[in-house]
């Protein structure tokens, strides 16, 4: 019983957290790099190359260094549904 309403809730909730931690990547990746280069072209590059990587669990700023808050939280949130997504293929 606990074992199937478990995984109804990890289901409902995967797509939306998916969703947040894809936001929340892009806000803080552009956060963190907009200054950094002249091209807004390279800035682009840099920012979906940084989100698709907090999705790999191997974020481009490193864990020790600052970063703005929303990039922070899509580090720890972005490769919570890729775990998830794994297990509760049937």
């Amino acid at each position: 019983m606990f074992k199937s309403s478990f995984q109804r809730f990890v289901k409902r909730i995967r797509f939306p957290v998916f969703i947040l931690a894809l936001v929340l990547g892009f806000i803080g990746s552009y956060q963190l790099y907009s200054n950094e280069y002249s091209s807004i072209f390279k800035t682009i590059s840099v920012v979906v190359y940084s989100t698709i990587m907090l999705f790999t669990f191997s974020p481009t700023n490193g864990i020790l260094n600052e970063a703005p808050l929303a990039y922070e939280i899509a580090m720890w949130l972005a490769p919570l549904p890729c775990r998830w997504m794994q297990p509760l293929q049937n």
